[in-house]
């Protein structure tokens, strides 16, 4: 391996589009490539590439890690809401579901935005059940979660259902016995938001 840094990057890019037509993304050597072309060029494409290397070696530590400093490098750069869309997609495979919807709700771009919402959905409703002071208003989170489905099918997010999550939500007697009539505005305490009953 050649010592003179432009010379060694050039090298190690050579490799890692070898190993790229061999299908070897995930192998250990490569990540070692990956690693090197980060210590001679520390840019947000080259963290992000790392970051892919950790997922999908299920490295989920590193894989935040490295998307987060792409993300700082990248600033208000082209590939800010791709960036942002890992690091939340990473998040929510951590189970750090309120930082994933967090991160998720900062994706602008028109082309990652219907993931982004899809994202902030299943946040919710992997937290519904231990989320609020009754069991109505637990399942109050899915009629919540539903709205962000909707606005991911509206953000040209496909293969979901527009109904999903609902039938986890509160039905007409629950509702009733809480004094909640079909139009009323529910609120949603973990996430500071408020949804629309309907059944």
């Amino acid at each position: 391996m050649p010592q003179e840094p432009e010379a060694k990057k050039k090298k190690v890019n050579n490799y890692l589009q070898l190993m790229d037509q061999k299908k070897c993304q995930s192998s250990e050597v490569y990540g070692k490539y990956v690693d090197t072309l980060i210590m001679l060029e520390p840019t947000a494409d080259a963290y992000f590439f790392g970051g892919s290397y950790a997922l999908n070696n299920d490295n989920l530590t590193k894989a935040s890690e490295y998307f987060t400093k792409a993300i700082e490098l990248e600033g208000e750069g082209e590939n800010k809401d791709k960036y942002t869309l890992n690091l939340a997609n990473v998040q929510y495979k951590q189970r750090s579901y309120s930082s994933a919807f967090r991160t998720a709700k900062g994706v602008g771009g028109d082309e990652f935005r219907g993931d982004a919402l899809m994202i902030c959905a299943n946040a919710i409703a992997a937290t519904a059940n231990s989320c609020g002071e009754s069991t109505f208003a637990r399942k109050a989170n899915y009629w919540l979660a539903n709205d962000y489905v909707k606005r991911a099918i509206g953000a040209g997010k496909e293969g979901v259902s527009s109904g999903q999550f609902l039938s986890n939500a509160p039905d007409s007697n629950e509702a009733f016995n809480e004094g909640v009539s079909a139009g009323a505005s529910v609120s949603c305490s973990c996430w500071g938001e408020t949804t629309t009953a309907r059944f």
